[in-house]
């Protein structure tokens, strides 16, 4: 069948037909018996009898393409006859079939489904022939159709499995008494049955590993056994510190126990290899795992033969490596810190997405970071084809034409590939954790130099148009790293600074408290060389501490949180981006943010490194906030990112929130206006 489309409407002896698409012209013209005078603009009109349009006219048509059509009449039958849906289970599909007892084709059937009039009470096949409709039943006959792909012949239609949902949502919706219209074989019904009750104890939690799971973290093992053992991809994106990766270690083990012998791939961040090493050590030690990294010869003698292994390897070094790997067979493929694939375009989330497994689960208690795009990204790896193209994604999800109601349908769709739990929920006997503003107000020489830099970047964004600013957005977000920089140090834009900074002065009076109380303490910054600045004043007044930056290797990471955990030294200063993920530093129960940023979920995560199972004293977080500055409407923009990422997962009605011309206007202007 051509991309062509055919709608007719009849009237009194005259069918007028709307063609569309690729067509011959030659060959409607022949099927209409139309003389080559009558086409004009694709609209094609005809006299014809009944008897031609059924007969004649619409068969042939069909064979061009879609064929709609309106105000055809009936024969005049004896009987009006019923209809109904079958549905079997295949290993990666529905299999739908139409049962009538006649030789009615599917394809006719989803035709008219499509296109149905509620107002009508019965529709006629191309023959005539009447077919009962219940109007009761016929929104979920629509949607069925709907959701039906193009079938394998003409007496059957496939649904992909993961719209499994939805067809048990549709066959909800119609009446008690009339359920004999749709009928499923056991498979289907069993299949069904389990996915509608992830969390019950279909699946025991093996014996051999040594821990004890938390009633929740079960709930979670039997949430993702279930869609392991239906192929059906997972997002488990539980708070930080509820134990995401002891939940994916009990399923690993389950899967190996059932007796399979494929490997279980890993990827994750650099930082994370060994963390992950020592956890499978730490629950599992009888399980085989392999470190996929260091010289090429290595990671590839390891790859080559992989059976009853967990790989471990990271999101950098599997873009060298991923064609190997798309030759093992995987029973499946695990994305830890999902977060690092949210961009479809980049090598990270191109090369996890060539490895071929049944099951693909990704973890993130970030599943949304910025934007509803990262959702996109992390289904195109654990279901591809369920969320359709990132054209369409967008266009419906992400467009200022994007409806609450549309974002509503969104969420009943994905919900039951996410499962997210939050720690105030379910950890009921977690020490409490507080959040603490502290604000400091810039000394006149640092005030001064920040002041010209906001009216630099003023003056430089008021002069370019909406376009201009899209174009140049990253250099100008690179003249606000100067401002949040001001904030921090003035040293770090400007060497023979030698002026008072209240921010530093104030972080160590906090900190000479903290210490004095036997408190340790995690202290963040986004900028490398802040953390510099920091490491020099705790060596000047003899204050043991810990760094942890980008530079730092995974080994002697794994060394300092060892130490950390059990030592004396009182501080760990750590880069936000290389430490805001799989580190467990409990034995800190004070945090400091010392620079705020606008994603309010890495900041989080950075916090939940003390804020986690394991910690046993209250933890207070603060953040050290520049007074009348940049730093003050981040916040504000915070809020709004938490607010996207908090409604989605459940189910509010929400808002994109990306930052614009206006924005930085108002942020620069609110800066000034409270000098």
């Amino acid at each position: 069948m051509g991309t062509a489309s055919f709608d007719l409407q009849f009237k009194k002896g005259i069918l007028v037909c709307a063609a569309k698409g690729d067509f011959n012209v030659s060959d409607v013209q022949t099927i209409l018996h139309c003389p080559s005078m009558f086409p004009k603009n694709g609209t094609f009109i005809v006299k014809a009898d009944a008897h031609d349009v059924y007969e004649t006219i619409v068969p042939g048509l069909q064979q061009l393409g879609d064929v709609t059509w309106k105000n055809i009449p009936l024969k005049k039958v004896a009987s009006v006859k019923k209809f109904s849906f079958s549905f079997g289970h295949k290993k990666d599909f529905l299999r739908m079939v139409l049962k009538t007892g006649d030789k009615i084709k599917l394809k006719e059937a989803l035709a008219f489904l499509k296109q149905y009039q509620k107002t009508d009470d019965t529709f006629a096949l191309y023959d005539g022939t009447l077919y009962e409709l219940d109007k009761d039943k016929m929104d979920s006959y629509a949607s069925l159709a709907e959701m039906a792909g193009a079938g394998q012949d003409e007496d059957e239609a496939v649904i992909p499995l993961a719209d499994v949902h939805k067809v048990n949502k549709i066959m909800q919706a119609i009446p008690v008494v009339e359920k004999q219209c749709i009928s499923l074989d056991d498979d289907t019904a069993a299949l069904i049955k389990d996915v509608s009750e992830p969390f019950k104890n279909h699946f025991p939690v093996p014996q051999n590993i040594n821990a004890v799971l938390y009633p929740y973290q079960e709930n979670g093992y039997q949430w993702l056994s279930t869609l392991q053992h239906y192929n059906l991809g997972a997002i488990l994106a539980d708070d930080m510190g509820l134990g995401k990766s002891l939940q994916t270690i009990s399923l690993v083990e389950h899967v190996f126990e059932a007796g399979n012998t494929d490997p279980v791939l890993i990827v994750c961040p650099s930082s994370l290899v060994y963390n992950w090493s020592n956890e499978f050590k730490k629950f599992v030690p009888h399980r085989r795992t392999a470190l996929i990294s260091g010289e090429a010869e290595s990671r590839h003698k390891k790859i080559a033969d992989p059976q009853n292994m967990v790989l471990i390897t990271s999101y950098n070094t599997l873009q060298h490596d991923y064609e190997l790997y798309m030759t093992k067979k995987f029973s499946m493929v695990i994305a830890d810190e999902a977060q690092y694939i949210k961009n479809p375009e980049t090598l990270n989330a191109q090369s996890i997405k060539t490895i071929h497994a049944p099951f693909k689960l990704a973890l993130s208690g970030t599943p949304i970071e910025n934007k509803l795009q990262d959702l996109w990204s992390l289904f195109d790896f654990i279901l591809p084809g369920f969320l359709r193209t990132k054209s369409d994604f967008n266009k419906k999800y992400s467009s200022a034409e994007t409806t609450p109601k549309a974002l509503d349908e969104l969420h009943d769709r994905i919900a039951p590939y996410i499962l997210r739990r939050m720690k105030k929920d379910v950890l009921t006997d977690l020490p409490e954790k507080t959040e603490e503003k502290l604000y400091v107000k810039m000394d006149d020489e640092q005030q001064k130099l920040y002041d010209a830099e906001v009216a630099k970047l003023r003056a430089l964004i008021e002069h370019k148009t909406t376009e201009e600013f899209d174009k140049e957005k990253l250099f100008i977000l690179s003249q606000i790293t100067k401002l949040r920089q001001l904030c921090c140090a003035p040293e770090l834009l400007y060497d023979n600074f030698t002026g008072e900074n209240a921010k530093l002065n104030a972080t160590f009076d906090l900190l000479e408290n903290a210490l004095a109380g036997g408190h340790k303490v995690l202290l963040f910054s986004q900028f490398t060389r802040m953390l510099e600045l920091l490491a020099k004043r705790f060596t000047e007044q003899n204050i043991p501490y810990y760094l942890l930056t980008g530079d730092t290797t995974p080994a002697k990471r794994a060394e300092m949180v060892r130490s950390f955990q059990s030592d004396d030294v009182p501080v760990f200063c750590i880069s936000l981006k290389a430490g805001g993920t799989g580190l467990t530093l409990t034995a800190a129960d004070i945090v400091i943010h010392y620079d705020p940023w606008w994603n309010v979920s890495a900041e989080n995560q950075a916090s939940d490194r003390a804020y986690r199972i394991g910690q046993k004293n209250p933890v207070t977080v603060y953040k050290i906030i520049c007074k009348n500055a940049i730093e003050e409407q981040i916040l504000n923009i915070q809020e709004k990112r938490k607010k996207l990422a908090e409604s989605m997962l459940s189910g509010e009605s929400i808002s994109d929130t990306n930052i614009t011309r206006e924005d930085l206007l108002d942020i620069l202007k609110d800066s000034e206006a409270e000098q």
